[in-house]
């Protein structure tokens, strides 16, 4: 399970990022949380950084990473579309209601 979490208040929808190169758990955990977020709220932009430079520039040791509005809240673990969900809903950075 993940152990970092943050929730930032921006008053911006909410974008995420899958941060990985090139493997099947980071193109898996892209699209589950793209499903995630496509069934929580439409307004919330999901992006997969796959730039090994981006990976070495945000200090990322482990892929999958997932930044919530830019900050990392897990690392190193492939997520389901229901353990994206609440990863979502435990970081959001603004009002959605569900």
């Amino acid at each position: 399970m993940c152990t970092c979490k943050s929730g930032v208040l921006n008053g911006k929808n909410m974008k995420i990022e899958v941060v990985g190169n090139c493997c099947g758990a980071c193109h898996a955990t892209y699209e589950a949380v793209r499903r995630a977020a496509m069934e929580l709220d439409e307004r919330i932009v999901v992006e997969h950084v796959d730039s090994i430079m981006e990976v070495i520039k945000r200090g990322v040791v482990q892929t999958p990473a997932i930044f919530i509005d830019g900050v990392q809240v897990c690392a190193g673990k492939h997520l389901s579309v229901s353990e994206a969900k609440s990863l979502i809903l435990d970081n959001r950075a603004y009002n959605i209601s569900l």
